[in-house]
Order: structure tokens, then C-alpha cells, then sequence
């Protein structure tokens, strides 16, 4: 065993002195509590990770391409320490703090060596960048005219940086599953201080864009550009949700070895539990979940349409023209 336990009424001073926790109650429900926040910090470990790598990538990148193309950097000094202090320091106490569930329970246990990174999590990390670089670039290179301002103007570079921070709001849900799990409202409701941080971040940067001037390098933006920025950033949670489909197997390597006979033990407790129905809280969060990933797309296109509409146009044409040769 890894961690040895011992009881702290009835257990002998031998036996605490051998032992890594000891349970003060002598309740053994105390081990199973123990187990479910230890899994829990290790998951929330990684759902700060995975939402951590995804700011470092994007914004290395970003400043990478902008440096070798010539261009002026979108993301000064200034904007760099407010989006590290977005990603550090708010990311960790919304995704450090977010409370156990029963379901980590039924997972296999990882090994002490596992690592932080699982495959999944590289997966999730890899579309996501793929996706906020794609939105990004088209900022940088058309965004201009399609957010009626000049090119390189501040208010051009305030619209990228202010887009940019909204992705990474929005992708601060994502991060709140690092497997399948597709609903990322589970159980938000209940996490009081991640909705607090979600909505002061946004509140702060609404403050730093329309308020910041010279000391920020930014330009207020107008109703309409805020909408259209929000909107952008927002399309990372209808691509979270199809990044999931994307088959990812977690590594053998990670998972610790099980005995056959505790694993036989584990399925018949399994077919023997009652089905518990689902909560109408989980039935809610996952309405909510599939009517905003539909709703996300269907307003941004429609917002876009007028910009965008010559360009599916032209798709269409060629993939009608190659249907047409082959």
C-alpha cells in the first residue's frame, strides 16, 4: 500500500507511529472521505493545467507569429500581467476549489508516478489552441473591416486582446472536465467562488478596456464590438463539447494495478446498487449545456452573416465544383 492508516481511539502507539494518516474517529467512512478528496485535488490539479497550458500556448504563439510576420505584438506588457494574473491566480482559485463528487469514487486508482498530462487532456489542450489561434489570426488579418476600424489601430489591437481574454473565460468551463464529460455546467451552481471569479474577471476586464487609455494601451469598444468579441470568445464551449467526441483513451501506464479479486468485487457492487435516478439539478445544468451550445453558433453567425456569407458562399461553390469533377 502507499498510504497506511491506523485508527486514532482503539489503534495502538505502534501502529500510529507506522501509519501516514490516523482516523481521530475510528469511523472507517473517514477512509472513504479521505479517498475522494485526495482524487479530488489531483483532478483539480489537472483541470488547472489543462486550462493553464492552453493560456501559455495561445499567448506565446500569438506574440511568436506577430513577431516574425513584423507586426506589432496584440498583447503589450500591461495586458500580458492582467492576462497572467487571469490565468495564475484566478484560474487556480476557480479550478483549485471546485468540491468531490461520489463519481470519483468509481474510477480506478492512478498510480503515484501517473502523469499530470493524460491524453485527454492533451487532446482538449490541442483543439482548444488550434481554435483560439484560428480565431485570433482571423482577428488580426480581417477583423479590421469586419469590426468597422482601421488596421493596427489600438482599438484593433483592444478588440484581439479583449477577445483573447473572453476565450479564456469561457475555456475556464471547459477546463472543468478534463475527461468525456461533456456537461460542463454540472454542479456549477454550487462552486459559489468560480461564478464570482468568472463574473469579476469580466467585470475587471470590461473596466480595463473601456478605462484603461494610455496606461493599458486600449480603446473603448462600442456595444456592438463588445457583443461581437463575447460572441467569438463564447464559441470555445460548442468546441469543447465536439472536441469530446474525438476518441482519447486514458495510458494503462497511469492507472495502479488492481487484484482480480477486488475487481470482481467492484462489478457485482456495481450490478447490485439500485440505478439512482438522475437529479433535476443534472437535468437542468444539462438543458442549460445543450441549449447554449446551440445558441452560441446560430447568434454568432448571425452576427457575422453578413461578413462570413460571401465565404461560405465560395466553400459551397468549390466543393460543389469538386463533386462536379470527381
Amino acid at each position: 500500500a502507499d498510504v497506511g492508516l491506523a485508527m486514532g481511539l482503539s489503534g495502538t502507539d505502534v501502529a500510529k507511529e507506522a501509519s501516514d494518516i490516523i482516523i481521530l474517529d475510528d469511523n472507517f467512512s473517514s477512509i472513504v472521505k479521505s479517498v475522494m478528496w485526495g482524487r479530488s485535488v489531483f483532478d483539480n490539479i489537472r483541470k488547472f493545467l489543462q486550462f493553464q497550458l492552453t493560456v501559455n500556448v495561445v499567448a506565446l504563439t500569438l506574440t511568436f507569429i506577430s513577431a516574425t510576420t513584423g507586426n506589432e505584438p496584440p498583447l503589450n506588457a500591461v495586458m500580458m500581467l492582467w492576462v497572467n494574473l487571469i490565468m495564475d491566480t484566478m484560474g487556480a482559485l476557480a479550478l483549485g476549489t471546485e468540491p468531490p463528487s461520489k463519481n470519483l469514487l468509481q474510477r480506478r486508482p492512478y498510480r503515484r508516478d501517473a502523469s499530470l498530462i493524460s491524453n485527454k487532456m492533451l487532446r482538449n489542450i490541442g483543439v482548444q489552441c488550434l481554435f483560439q489561434l484560428a480565431i485570433l489570426s482571423y482577428l488580426l488579418l480581417h477583423g479590421a473591416a469586419h469590426f468597422e476600424t482601421l488596421v493596427g489601430s489600438t482599438q484593433h489591437t483592444t478588440i484581439v486582446f479583449n477577445t483573447f481574454v473572453f476565450c479564456q473565460v469561457f475555456n475556464e468551463i471547459n477546463a472543468r472536465s478534463i475527461g468525456d464529460e461533456m456537461n460542463v455546467f454540472k454542479a456549477l451552481h454550487q462552486n459559489h467562488l468560480f461564478l464570482a471569479i468568472i463574473v469579476f474577471t469580466a467585470v475587471a476586464q470590461y473596466v480595463i478596456v473601456q478605462h484603461g487609455g494610455d496606461f493599458v494601451r486600449t480603446a473603448p469598444l462600442t456595444p456592438e464590438q463588445w457583443i461581437k468579441c463575447v460572441l467569438l470568445g463564447a464559441m470555445s464551449l460548442p468546441v469543447g463539447g465536439l472536441m469530446r467526441l474525438l476518441p482519447a483513451t486514458e495510458s494503462e501506464r497511469d492507472f495502479a494495478p488492481v487484484s482480480p479479486l477486488i475487481q470482481r468485487s467492484g462489478d457485482s457492487s456495481k450490478r447490485k446498487a439500485p440505478t439512482e435516478p438522475a437529479s433535476d439539478g443534472f437535468q437542468l445544468s444539462f438543458l442549460v449545456w445543450l441549449v447554449v451550445i446551440a445558441a452560441i453558433p446560430a447568434t454568432t453567425y448571425r452576427v457575422f452573416e453578413e461578413h462570413w456569407q460571401p465565404l461560405v458562399d465560395v466553400a459551397l461553390a468549390a466543393a460543389q465544383q469538386l463533386l462536379q469533377q470527381q
